[in-house]
């Protein structure tokens, strides 16, 4: 039957089809790794270059370091000019809780924020990547790149 030849034909062009799709997909999902790759070094650079021009400006509280107080995570927002759009947010349940080294630490990180804006050098194309950013300040690493 012609039908059956013709149903034949279209189920061969349907396996076709099905194996053209899934080599798609899988060239897809090929370019979607190396593109995530590539915007988790675009944004890698991105964090790498605040934190350079931020730590220039980081002037640590004198005091006695404990390695649990010396880590603090501020969440910036940024406008295109690298400039901060509103005042940053010290992260993490330890601010404010009684321990002044730790404040005056996170609030040093704070000021240096401010006093390094604006930022510079920040692809405004890359916008979406940097708008808000956490970083983390580790007075540890910051003394030790110091020679302090």
């Amino acid at each position: 039957m012609v039908e059956h030849g013709g149903t034949t034909v279209i189920k061969k062009r349907r396996k076709a089809d099905v194996l053209r799709g899934a080599v798609i997909a899988l060239i897809i999902v090929g370019l979607g790794a190396a593109l995530s790759s590539a915007k988790a070094q675009d944004t890698s650079q991105i964090i790498t270059n605040i934190r350079n021009q931020v730590a220039r400006c980081w002037v640590i509280p004198p005091g006695p370091m404990d390695a649990e107080i010396l880590v603090t995570r501020i969440k910036i927002f940024l406008n295109t000019d690298g400039s901060l759009s509103k005042s940053p947010e010290i992260l993490g349940d330890h601010y404010k809780t009684g321990d002044p080294l730790y404040d005056a630490i996170a609030e040093s990180a704070r000021r240096a924020l401010w006093r390094c804006q604006p930022l510079k050098n920040l692809p405004v194309n890359k916008y979406a990547v940097w708008k808000v950013t956490i970083l983390t300040f580790d007075a540890d690493t910051y003394m030790s790149n110091r020679g302090m």
